[in-house]
């Protein structure tokens, strides 16, 4: 078992990670994450959704790190502390391409978080995250973006690795594509954030579920799926814990404060 006791600092994804599938951080789940602030160890939501998705939640449970758009932006409450983008080309290549594809798509950008079209999906989506991101206006997509999401777009995979994967990196999931720059993943903003923190990557616990997820686990050093996570994605785990409806960064944050207050791991 790695040393729980050692751990100055958590990254979590969120959805279908510490947020309930209805997009909740249960009661149990916030007491732990301040009770691990209070006591110094510092918790981060490292995710791929935007900042105006984001900071919300880290608000209300009293953290100030982000690592969004799967680890292109790294920001404080006053900052941005590192930051990666696709040139403006690159984007506005891949607006056309889901675009001619019929697909709606969102932009992650450094002046804000879009979406192609408004329809019912998409409020939804809305409604379920919390922020209505405004629609992207004719000519607005010429721009640098952390990142961009195309949902329904998993059929388009292959296609899209084909046309765009010398340019971006791609992230599948049945559901959806998630498109970063090149070279960049969540483990990129982790490690920037951890050496802006100065913790060593020993001392690092990362929790997630899903494809976005491997790299940060693998790089942490205790990287910890859910019970629910895809199989990658546990294979790239020191262990697994509960799912996320069952609370389980819960369950492994309080094994942490048991850990430090024993001054040994269990």
């Amino acid at each position: 078992m790695k040393l729980l006791s050692q751990v100055r600092l958590v990254l979590t994804d969120l959805d279908e990670t510490l947020l309930t599938d209805d997009k909740q951080v249960t009661p149990r789940t916030m007491a732990a994450i301040r009770r691990l602030e209070e006591e110094g160890v510092r918790v981060a939501l490292c995710t791929g959704r935007a900042v105006e998705a984001t900071r919300p939640i880290a608000e209300s449970l009293g953290l100030h790190h982000l690592v969004c758009c799967n680890g292109a932006l790294v920001r404080n409450s006053a900052a941005v502390l590192a930051e990666q983008t696709m040139p403006p080309e690159v984007t506005a290549e891949l607006a056309h391409f889901f675009g001619s594809h019929g697909v709606v798509y969102y932009l992650m950008t450094p002046e804000g978080f879009y979406v192609s079209e408004i329809n019912e999906a998409v409020n939804r989506a809305s409604q379920m995250r919390g922020y209505a991101p405004p629609l992207l206006q004719p000519g607005q997509e010429y721009t640098r973006a952390h990142k961009v999401m195309a949902p329904g777009a998993g059929p388009l995979f292959a296609k899209t690795q084909s046309h765009f994967g010398h340019l971006a990196h791609i992230i599948y999931h049945p559901d959806y594509l998630e498109i970063a720059p090149e070279g960049i993943d969540k483990s990129w903003g982790a490690r920037r954030l951890a050496a802006h923190l100065d913790v060593p990557q020993h001392q690092v616990m990362a929790f997630g579920d899903a494809l976005n997820d491997v790299e940060l686990l693998a790089w942490a050093g205790v990287g910890v799926a859910v019970a629910n996570a895809m199989e990658e994605t546990r294979r790239a785990a020191d262990f697994v814990t509960l799912s996320n409806n069952e609370e389980g960064v819960a369950e492994v944050l309080e094994r942490v404060l048991r850990a430090r207050e024993a001054g040994e791991d269990e």
